[in-house]
C-alpha cells in the first residue's frame, strides 16, 4: 500500500513522477521462522514482465558487527600534554526507523528516531601525563585543610582513559541533489578519570604526604547538530557542534571548577556553569582502495569551556577506521 503512494520523480523534471507500484507491481518478503530479523533475506519481486520470471534478491552473508578506529593524537607528541599516542575506539549503529517522509515534491526527505549509535573508547595516556593531579589552595584551620581540591572540568575530560555511551537520532534532513545530510541527536557518556592527590601535612607544611590515587566518575549528557558533505562514496566530510552538561562523582574528594584563574578555589561549592562546556569537531574520511571495509580519517576537535573561552584544549587526531565483519552469520 505505501508503494502505491511513494512517488519517484523525473530528476530534470520534477512535474513528471511514476508510482513505486508501477516499478514494483507485486512485492513479498517470505521471512524464515523464528526469527526476529525482518531485512530483506530471498526477497522476490515480481516486474513488468512476469512471463519472465522472478527476480531473486540474496542478502550478503557478511554481517558488520562493529566498526573500530586505531589512531594517535597528535598533540601527544609533546610529553606535556596528556593526550594518548595510541587509542582505541569501537561503535556500533542500529537502525531503528529507516522509513522518511519526502518534503513536498523535492527531492529531500525527513526522518526522526532512525538509529542509535552504541560507542566505548579505550584512550592510553602516555607515562609523563598519565594521571591528572588534583590541586589545593591549602587552607588550614584548627588545624584541618578546609580548602578542597579541585581541577577544571575540561581537564578532567581532557585526562579521561575510559568512556562509554550512546547517542539516539531525533532528526534527520537528507537532501540527495546537495550530498548533504543533517542530524541532530541527543547523547549520554560515561568516562573515568585517573587522579591522585598529595595531601598537606599539617604539622609540616613545607612537606607533602605520599600522594593518594582516586577515580574520577563522570557522566554526560548533550545535544548534537551534524553537517554531513558526501561528495563522492571514498570521500567524506562531517561537522559538529555539541554542548555537554557533565556532572562528576567524587565523594566530596574534590570538585570541578570552571577555570584557575577565574574560579574561587577555596569555596566547595561547585559553580553551576562550571558543568558546562562546548565542544566542535571536524571528521574528514578518506577510502583509498574500493573496499569499503577500512578508511583512513582525520579528526579534529576544540573543546571550550563555557563563560571561559580562555580554558579550552584541542585535539587532532589520525587513524584508520575498520568494520570488523562475520561471515554467514545469522540472526
Amino acid at each position: 500500500m505505501r508503494f502505491t503512494r511513494t512517488k519517484l520523480f523525473a530528476r530534470l523534471s520534477p512535474d513528471k513522477f511514476v508510482y513505486l507500484s508501477d516499478v514494483f507491481a507485486n512485492y513479498e518478503n517470505f521471512l524464515e521462522n523464528y526469527t526476529r530479523d525482518y531485512c530483506p533475506a530471498d526477497t522476490t519481486i515480481n516486474d513488468f514482465k512476469p512471463s519472465d520470471g522472478f527476480m531473486s534478491l540474496q542478502r550478503d552473508t557478511f554481517k558488520n558487527l562493529f566498526d573500530t578506529k586505531v589512531y594517535t593524537d597528535f598533540e601527544g607528541i609533546d610529553p606535556n600534554k596528556p593526550n594518548g599516542l595510541i587509542q582505541f575506539e569501537i561503535s556500533r549503529r542500529f537502525n531503528i526507523k529507516t522509513s522518511r517522509i519526502q518534503v513536498r515534491n523535492s527531492r529531500s526527505d525527513i526522518g526522526w528516531l532512525t538509529y542509535f549509535n552504541a560507542f566505548g573508547s579505550l584512550n592510553k595516556i602516555e607515562k609523563d601525563k598519565r594521571v591528572l593531579e588534583l590541586r589545593n589552595e591549602d587552607v588550614v584551620r584548627d588545624n584541618q585543610v578546609i580548602s578542597p581540591y579541585y581541577a577544571t572540568s575540561l581537564d578532567i575530560r581532557r585526562y579521561q582513559n575510559f568512556a562509554l555511551g550512546g547517542e539516539l537520532n531525533l532528526f534527520l534532513f537528507d537532501w540527495p541533489d546537495g550530498k548533504m545530510t543533517s542530524y541532530f541527536d541527543i547523547g549520554a557518556v560515561y568516562g573515568h578519570t585517573p587522579l591522585a592527590q598529595r595531601p598537606l601535612n599539617v604539622a609540616d607544611p613545607s612537606v607533602r604526604r605520599d600522594s593518594i590515587s582516586l577515580s574520577g566518575h563522570s557522566s554526560t549528557i548533550y545535544p548534537k547538530i551534524s553537517v554531513e558533505l558526501l561528495s563522492e562514496k571514498r570521500i567524506g566530510f562531517v561537522l559538529s557542534f555539541q554542548l555537554n552538561r557533565t556532572v562528576l562523582f567524587s565523594n566530596n574528594n574534590f570538585k570541578p571548577i570552571a577555570s584557575y584563574a577565574k574560579s574561587n578555589l577555596t569555596s566547595r561549592v561547585t559553580e553551576p556553569y562550571a558543568r558546562n562546556s562546548h565542544m566542535v569537531e571536524c571528521y574528514i574520511r578518506a577510502m583509498p582502495t574500493s573496499n569499503r571495509d577500512g578508511q583512513f580519517f582525520f579528526r579534529a576537535r576544540y573543546f571550550v569551556q563555557q563563560r571561559d573561552r580562555n580554558t579550552f584544549f584541542a585535539q587532532f587526531q589520525f587513524g584508520y577506521s575498520y568494520n570488523i565483519k562475520l561471515k554467514g552469520f545469522d540472526i
